[in-house]
């Protein structure tokens, strides 16, 4: 369930990647939230029944909404500035962040080994940003990159603390709602009608995007996050070939390298979210940590 999940979540990045050639990035953001609400709202019939979208932790909800909104905006741009290998890679400097917040903002204990590996892995993020492709990575996408992974941590905090009372379901509804009430407001400045080409490629990033998420939420019901959040890094792998194949973009040594040093970091502190959360039961909230990002 999670190689399939990791594999529609990269056929999302392509799809981005792709109609941001030819329209707004935020156009493309608002589509891809509008199709994503279609597997979004079969998933809550699927599981919970709209009984689930009861809540009242509007604050939290809005919260993950916000930031997750922005990452994908920050995320989306990269696309357009860097390899997607490179852009994928960065992101996945997320688990670096959630770590780091989860620390300060929910007083969790972060032992002397969990810091060292933080910094290792942020080192790992500054080697990726560094110039190695010929011309040289762009800094704005690199910054966007780090932007996108850094709100990542935040909304992936939120869906952490919204965990304790909320289901999965519940939490990937709202997210997908609001952010879509979020990036209607600037279409009237940006809007491009898209012709039937266009149209598809703007829906597919939602609806790639939505299965992406099910698949997820449903590998969450088979095992407990720590065992199967590692199969996410396999989309790196896509995205270095999908960009070889499409774009004929090859990466360069930073990212190997940094790229490596920030998988690594992040392996660690899965690990120890592993040791952290062994007693909990397979039964737990689909939205127990998550520590691989999951837009």
């Amino acid at each position: 369930m999670m190689l399939i999940s990791v594999f529609f979540f990269a056929l999302m990045n392509i799809s981005v990647k792709y109609a941001s050639e030819n329209y707004h990035v935020l156009q493309v953001l608002f589509c891809r939230c509008l199709f994503a609400l279609i597997p979004a709202l079969a998933m809550v019939a699927a599981t919970t029944g709209f009984r689930a979208l009861r809540t009242r932790r509007w604050r939290h909800h809005l919260f993950r909404a916000v930031t997750g909104t922005i990452s994908m905006v920050t995320m989306f741009y990269s696309f357009t500035q860097l390899p997607l290998a490179d852009a994928v890679a960065l992101n996945y400097a997320a688990p670096l962040f959630v770590a780091l917040f989860s620390a300060f903002i929910l007083k969790e204990v972060l032992d002397i080994p969990g810091y060292v590996a933080m910094i290792v892995g942020f080192v790992g993020m500054l080697v990726m940003v560094q110039p190695g492709h010929g011309g040289g990575v762009s800094i704005i996408g690199g910054i966007n990159g780090i932007a996108g992974a850094l709100f990542s941590g935040f909304a992936m905090v939120g869906v952490r603390a919204l965990g304790r009372t909320e289901h999965a379901t519940t939490t990937v509804f709202y997210f997908t709602a609001l952010s879509v009430a979020f990036t209607v407001f600037p279409m009237p400045w940006v809007w491009r009608t898209p012709d039937l080409k266009g149209f598809i490629s703007l829906a597919v990033t939602g609806i790639f995007a939505g299965l992406a998420q099910y698949f997820m939420t449903r590998a969450f019901q088979y095992a407990q996050a720590a065992v199967i959040s590692p199969f996410g890094y396999v989309s790196i792998f896509w995205a270095a070939i999908f960009g070889y194949f499409i774009w004929n973009e090859i990466p360069g040594w930073t990212m190997y390298i940094g790229g490596s040093v920030v998988i690594v970091a992040g392996l660690y502190l899965l690990h120890r979210e592993t040791y952290k959360f062994r007693v909990i039961p397979e039964t737990s909230k689909l939205s127990d940590p998550i520590p691989v990002p999951a837009l």
